[in-house]
């Protein structure tokens, strides 16, 4: 997750109404910030106006001012040069200091290499022991200046201890005339301060020494004006430490103060600045910040390019080192449609009589005149700031022609504010600004911000929730006290490429009535329905334009929706309209709206709402008409309720009534034409965990009676069994994410509505622990269908999506995290709410702060060209159909007997990557193949591959001859040098768009695939898949780095289909090879797998001990692990392999062995014990109790041999299940002493590993332990039918069953294989009902798509035969079937069509039957298979019969269907007859000698 989600937009808060200025500026390390305080918090700004951070004054008193009703900062005071901020709340203080490590350099800054994010922390805090809030307060050089109410004080600290001790200098009592203090500023030297309250009409200067204390205790010099002061700034100069003070009265007057120079503390006026009267009236006037305007001259002094030395020396003039301009005063006309400037020369000379003002220019700003856009303040609320200097531009072998380019930068941000106006920022350049001789526009001297089209017009109060239409164009935030704005999407593009799709402005705003908690927005944003819990009433209100504001108001509410119950309490509100529905723009009005609103007893309610005139809008007979469609009580109960249930909805009410979230893109959510809703809207939760889906009707009629005529309908139910559900969120798509609390946390699951007996609906659950509880979830469809989930957390926003199963790497859930959004670093106010928006933006609240991410990713210089450009394109390379070459879908390929398929796929990827090549491309053409390539098993139709320029031809070579041969595939074949130049392109850099794990897989496949080749001509297709596992684990081995070598395999009771676990194949794979008819060639690859020498470890890797049936070779084959355990190392120990001897009976063996280890300390007792005759009892009891002795030394092993030398096989095998924990060595014990009759290998079946399947849910343990069990039919039964319903059928106690893993596509291919191969497994199958069979297939087929191997799942469905075992009617007498015969009951495992037809008998003689199908979707055999007896059947027929018709076939019974009406079931045969007549039939032909030709009865 090292990809984020670009943050688009933020819309900043308000700030709050600071009397002084509520805009301050600093600099650290020469970057300039902005500062302003909104509610409890500290907003900090660069100059582009983005976000950098959020101060909470709680960092520093923990408690104060958390919340809006806690109260706000009052006071604000910085020091520009190191970057102090000081803050004030109530009669707190809290000090901030930079972190300057966190701070990049300048260089690094214009570079934009720097990914630091700068940082304040607490430098020190104090609280004034006065009463009442702190109303003003001043910063300089370590002395703080604090008035409150009644009271002015001076505090100072040594800011460089680094202890943080503040001390009160002085403090002086206000007398009534200054009641409270609004204004408290120092010099610039720090010598004197002003103190001003609001709208009054006089000032206070009083002086203050180097110490700080008070030069004269009374109230100091006084100054009065004739109108009321506005403004007061200190001249910013370092030339002249002599102090200036200006005083704003009015609207455009400025007062220029000064000592004179016979008496240094008294100020007098020197000079006042104003238009004239003649000339147009400004709203407002003030100074430019003298050190800000030099800096920001100098930047565009560097910037200019030399050709006009006009404006350079203009600019020098101004700004400069020699500026002779003086200090420059700017007005703005009232109209807003000119600005005035104004200099002040001679400030720094004496006398004061010779200043002059002087008028420098004029300028007419369209900009400024515009009544919508940005324009300057008529308060006296301004910080001018300096740009920092822009980075150099990149060198550009083609000159640019646009004319914006040859404009100049600006340099200087100038930013206003006042209480009923947002923060508005300008940017100006002073090249065009200051030259009355340019032509330009005065647009290009005041411009807005390049990526910022609209004033911050925020929040006032801390978000609380948020409602969307349902498109996501239109948005709502509810605030803590009933401040709502409704925002709209506008398309915007940035300047800066990808990362915005619009920008949301505010349209409106308004308070809510106490209360309010539902609304709807719906029209595109301009009709909202609120509901009104006081009144129990729903209203419409509608965002009319307005006349006087850009901000639309609201309209006067409509009167409430007809048939609402007073008594009804609302907790769901719902709108839709056609104008919102989809991206549908036919139409600017919506015609017809929906809202649907429910109680908390799910009793809901449709209202449809008609337009009105559009000629006659604003008028009553211009609004849309409201008519009731229906009022119901959702029938949500799995019984319904006793009793007439009242519109209260008596009896308990479920957990949760919610809306289906309409976000996405994939469909309308209505067909307006038909009035036909497309997708559900309402889901229900019940206190037990049921989830229920709903669909009204919204043509329903009242009256209307009979099924499926009422007004809402249940679309589907999903038991989840979750009780405590405290927060649920349904998709369009029907995924529904439920949080639970458990003492471990919160428990985030999501659940799939498509839910049967082979899947719960759950496909993912998570507890977080109580650290961050879940605060919120927020659902999004992208465009190809899949759902990601928004988990709101304190202070991050996580994404889930779907992710792709995976057969070769870890199992996982069906879900992950692929985004997280931190916000941590902007701000420290808790996460509200998330909501997905249009266009896959995300808007995340937090306290006043809404922060807007859009769907695009951030790139670094390290990803690749081919890296997801958003976050929907990463949700997809998670999920959906994989690329024909992907090698999750070349593997399933292969286990499905398409090699053929595979080896074409990978001839083209070879091709495909050998023609990029040539051609010098960095990417290769791929074309999608035909789906229809992917049906059947035969030879890949060798069409469309593409042929390599200057390529010799390639020439065939078999697997293990080095001899080339021609090569019938004119070079396009399937040959050795293909496959090693195919590997050297894949180990190369050529970019392909696999991840590296998939890309190492791939390279696996191939390697496997060319060693399977040929070896593949001898083995049957059991055989097959297991040989395709083995090479498969034997290559990724060999590709792992050293610390993956290879481990010896988990012992014991892990989990036997994890089949991703690198340690050992997945049982899955042993039952594949225990159905072999090709063992021997099994048994030479996995002693080849194992280096030739297998080990103990080796054999439990790969099964060997589970699926060699014959017990001569299995005991061969133990004894070669035993000597290969003795021969191990250079020691030769003799206990090493004494187990495997002992079991064997080889007890002389080990004897002999003893006498060679004369190293070992125990060569003497072992010779002395095993000279001993073990056929004794008496030996025997002693061999036993130097078990016991072992045992209780910790020396299992060891002790399970003395055990088997005793002759206690189950006493061996025991400590092997519970000591040693290893269940595999003790089948192979009891396999090799008793063989696979025995009580001890029947107990360990029945008693450990059935119960083990069942609880683990294990299903291919538990076909390989029935099988061992001689219980056939129960092993073609668990693969496909839910465990609890199997667990009545077996004859010894189960005591647990768990859940179980189905979501393994190859036990519909064992299915197949096993239903029809013997008479047990038909009775099986004939037990399986055609529904379970009928959901067994569509959830393999679902298993493949979420693997991405979608073409399979197409395949498995258009191909699977539901068959039945056919039986002709009584009055047709044939001749009896043809059945093998099988020697002592011991099956037949020569390979057959898996899908081939059960041929069954009754007590008549029947012409055996043949299924007319479609080819296998397993396999492309054609051989003729029969059903092998491995039942006892009695024998009363003749010893002859007539010779067999010819085979006619019959029908075949519809999928999904009824079969025909002369086809019987066999289940249904078996009922009426009892099975005994049929097994008696099938005994009868096999007596009659009519068995499939075996090359095994002639004893070869």
């Amino acid at each position: 997750m090292s990809a984020s989600l670009i943050l688009s937009q933020t819309i900043l808060p308000l700030p709050n109404d600071i009397p002084s200025s509520s805009v301050k500026h600093i600099r650290v390390k020469e970057t300039p910030f902005i500062i302003y305080p909104s509610g409890d918090g500290l907003v900090v700004l660069d100059s582009a106006m983005e976000l950098v951070s959020t101060l909470s004054f709680s960092m520093g008193f923990h408690g104060v001012g958390k919340g809006a009703r806690e109260g706000s900062i009052g006071g604000l005071a910085v020091d520009e040069e190191k970057g102090l901020i000081i803050a004030s709340l109530d009669s707190h203080i809290v000090i901030f200091t930079p972190i300057l490590s966190t701070f990049p350099d300048p260089a690094s800054i214009r570079s934009s290499s720097s990914r630091l994010r700068p940082s304040w922390k607490i430098h020190s805090t104090m609280t004034t022991p006065r009463e009442g809030p702190i109303t003003s307060l001043d910063y300089h050089q370590g002395k703080i200046l604090v008035a409150s109410r009644g009271s002015l004080a001076l505090w100072s600290s040594d800011m460089d201890d680094g202890m943080g001790l503040w001390s009160r200098v002085w403090e002086d009592s206000l007398d009534t005339r200054l009641p409270l203090v609004d204004w408290s500023t120092f010099d610039p030297s720090g010598g004197f301060a002003t103190i001003l309250s609001r709208n009054e009409k006089t000032l206070r200067i009083i002086k203050i020494d180097k110490s700080g204390e008070l030069e004269d205790r009374s109230a100091g010099q006084t100054v009065k004006f004739a109108r009321p002061i506005k403004g007061v700034w200190w001249r910013s100069s370092t030339k002249d430490p002599t102090p200036l003070l200006y005083t704003l009265t009015g609207a455009s007057t400025i007062h220029i103060h000064s000592p004179v120079l016979d008496d240094p503390n008294h100020f007098q006026l020197w000079s006042t600045v104003s238009p004239p009267l003649s000339s147009s009236p400004c709203s407002t006037l003030f100074p430019l910040n003298a050190s800000e305007l030099r800096r920001g001259i100098e930047t565009a002094l560097a910037n200019e390019t030399g050709d006009d030395l006009g404006r350079r020396k203009m600019l020098e003039e101004i700004g400069g080192e020699g500026a002779t301009l003086g200090d420059l005063f700017v007005g703005v006309e009232r109209d807003g449609g000119g600005v005035k400037i104004w200099s002040v020369v001679n400030m720094e000379r004496r006398p004061p009589t010779l200043l002059k003002v002087l008028k420098l220019l004029h300028h007419h700003s369209p900009f400024l005149r515009s009544t919508t856009g940005p324009q300057i303040s008529p308060l006296a609320s301004y910080t001018l700031v300096a740009l920092p200097r822009p980075s150099p531009p990149r060198p550009s072998s083609t000159p640019s022609t646009s004319s914006i380019s040859s404009l100049p930068a600006p340099s200087l941000l100038l930013i206003s504010h006042t209480p009923a106006r947002p923060i508005i920022p300008l940017h100006l350049t002073p090249s065009t600004l200051f030259d009355p001789s340019s032509t330009a526009s005065s647009r290009s001297s005041f411009t807005p911000l390049p990526d910022l089209k609209d004033p911050i017009l925020g929040l006032n109060q801390p978000v609380r929730e948020f409602f969307r239409t349902p498109n996501g164009r239109g948005l709502i935030s509810l605030g803590e006290d009933g401040e709502c704005v409704a925002w709209g999407l506008e398309a915007y593009r940035s300047k800066k490429g990808k990362g915005r799709d619009g920008l949301w402005r505010a349209r409106g705003r308004w308070k809510a009535e106490e209360g309010v908690a539902l609304m709807a927005l719906f029209a595109r944003g301009r009709s909202i329905a609120t509901y009104h819990p006081s009144t129990s009433s729903i209203t419409i209100c509608y965002l009319r334009p307005s006349l006087h504001s850009s901000l639309l108001h609201l309209s006067p509410a409509t009167s409430p929706l007809p048939g609402l119950s007073p008594s009804h309490r609302l907790t769901t509100l719902v709108a839709l309209s056609d104008i919102d529905d989809g991206v549908s723009t036919a139409t600017k009005l919506p015609t017809t709206s929906y809202l649907i609103a429910s109680t908390p007893t799910a009793f809901v309610y449709i209202w449809r709402l008609d337009a009105g005139d559009p000629a006659r809008r604003g008028e009553k007979e211009g609004e849309p008409t409201a008519t009731l469609v229906s009022s119901y009580l959702l029938p949500y109960r799995s019984e319904p309720a006793s009793g007439d249930v009242g519109e209260d909805g008596e009896g308990d009410e479920p957990a949760f009534v919610m809306s289906v979230d309409p976000m996405g893109w994939h469909e309308s959510v209505i067909d307006w034409k038909e009035r036909v809703p497309l997708q559900d809207m309402l889901v229900v939760v019940t206190k037990d965990g049921e989830l229920s889906y709903w669909t009204p009707r919204l043509g329903y009629v009242e009256g209307e009676k009979g099924e499926g005529k009422e007004p809402w309908v249940r679309t589907g139910v999903v038991k989840t069994g979750k009780k405590g559900v405290v927060m649920a969120r349904c998709s369009s798509r029907k995924k529904t994410a439920m949080v639970v609390s458990t003492p471990e946390g919160n428990e985030v699951s999501i659940w799939d509505s498509k839910s049967s007996e082979f899947d719960s609906g759950l496909e993912f659950v998570k507890t977080y622990d109580t650290s961050s509880p879940v605060n919120d979830l927020d659902w999004t469809t992208t465009a190809d269908l899949q759902s990601v989930l928004a988990v709101g957390f304190k202070t991050n926003v996580v994404l889930l999506a779907e992710q792709r199963m995976s057969y070769v790497e870890e199992d996982g859930s069906y879900w992950d995290t692929v985004l997280k959004i931190e916000i941590e670093s902007l701000t420290p106010h808790p996460i509200s709410d998330s909501i997905w928006l249009a266009n896959g933006s995300l808007a995340v609240a937090a306290g006043n702060q809404v922060f807007i991410h859009s769907r695009f990713l951030s790139r670094s210089k390290e990803m690749s060209s081919n890296a997801p450009q958003d976050v929907f394109e990463l949700v997809a390379l998670g999920n959906g159909p994989l690329v024909d070459y992907h090698p999750q879908l070349l593997l399933q390929c292969m286990l499905w007997n398409k090699i053929e398929l595979v080896k074409s796929i990978v001839t083209r990827l070879h091709l495909a990557i050998e023609a990029a090549l040539n051609q010098g491309k960095d990417e290769m053409d791929w074309p999608r193949m035909d789906v229809s390539e992917f049906f059947g098993s035969g030879p890949a139709r060798k069409r469309d591959l593409p042929k390599v320029n200057g390529g010799a031809h390639s020439r065939y070579n078999s697997l293990f001859d080095d001899d080339p041969t021609p090569d019938e595939d004119d070079g396009n074949g399937f040959t050795r040098s293909l496959v090693s130049n195919l590997i050297d392109h894949l180990e190369s850099s050529f970019p392909l768009p696999l991840s590296s794990h998939e890309r190492e897989h791939l390279l696996t496949l191939v390697q496997t695939l060319l060693e399977i080749d040929e070896q593949s001509r001898a083995l049957d297709v059991s055989g097959l898949r297991y040989l395709i596992s083995l090479r498969f684990y034997v290559i990724w081995k060999k590709r792992l780095p050293p610390s993956g070598s290879l481990t010896p395999a988990s012992e014991g009771t892990e989990a036997p289909h994890s089949h991703h676990q690198k340690e050992r194949l997945s049982f899955r794979n042993v039952v594949w090879a225990f159905h072999s008819q090709s063992q021997d060639i099994l048994l030479t690859a996995a002693t080849a797998a194992s280096g030739g020498k297998m080990m103990l470890r080796n054999a439990k890797a790969l099964g060997v001990f589970l699926w060699l049936r014959s017990p001569e070779v299995l005991r061969a084959q133990v004894e070669i692990v035993a000597r290969n355990q003795y021969m191990q190392g250079d020691d030769r120990d003799p206990a090493s392999c004494s187990l495997l001897y002992f079991a064997l009976g080889k007890v002389k063996l080990v004897h002999g062995l003893w006498k060679q280890a004369a190293w070992h300390p125990e060569q003497k007792v072992m010779l002395k014990f095993l000279s001993n005759d073990f056929d004794l009892p008496r030996w025997r009891t002693a061999a036993l109790k130097n078990a016991f002795a072992l045992l209780s030394k910790q020396r299992h092993e060891y002790a399970a041999a003395f055990f088997l030398l005793g002759g206690s096989v189950k006493d061996a095998v025991n400590v092997c299940l519970r000591q040693l924990n290893d269940w595999q060595l003790a089948v192979a014990i009891a396999r090799v002493v008793e063989g696979d009759d025995g009580p001890v290998l029947r107990g360990i079946l029945q008693n450990t590993l059935v119960p083990l399947a069942f609880s683990g849910g294990h299903r291919w343990l538990g076909t390989w332990a029935f099988w061992m069990l001689r219980r056939r039919d129960l092993a073609v039964r668990i693969l496909i039918t839910p465990l609890k319903d199997l667990q009545p059928s077996v004859d010894f106690p189960v005591p647990v069953v768990g859940e179980s893993n189905d979501d393994d596509p190859s036990l519909a291919l064992l299915f197949s294989q096993l239903r029809s191969l013997t008479l047990q497994t038909a009775k099986g199958t004939s037990e399986i009902p055609e529904k379970t069979e009928f959901n067994f297939v569509l959830h393999n087929a679902r298993v493949f798509g979420r693997m991405g191997c979608h073409v399979l799942a197409l395949d498995l469905v258009r191909s699977w035969t539901f068959l039945k075992p056919e039986v002709i009617p009584d009055e047709e007498p044939l001749p009896s079937q043809a059945v093998s015969d099988s020697s002592e009951g011991e099956e037949n495992l020569d390979e057959r069509d898996p899908i081939a037809p059960l041929r069954s008998t009754t007590d008549r003689q029947l012409e055996p039957p043949k299924v007319l199908r479609r080819p296998s979707f397993l396999l492309g055999g054609t051989r003729r298979s029969s059903i092998i007896i491995d039942m006892d059947l009695p024998s009363s027929l003749p010893p002859s019969r007539a010779a067999s018709p010819a085979e006619k076939p019959p029908a075949v019974a519809p999928v999904g269907g009824d079969a025909p009406s002369d086809v019987v079931d066999l289940a249904a045969i078996a009922r009426r007859k009892g099975l005994g007549s049929l097994m008696k039939s099938a005994k009868e032909d096999a007596k009659q000698g009519a068995a499939d030709f075996d090359m095994s009865a002639f004893g070869f």
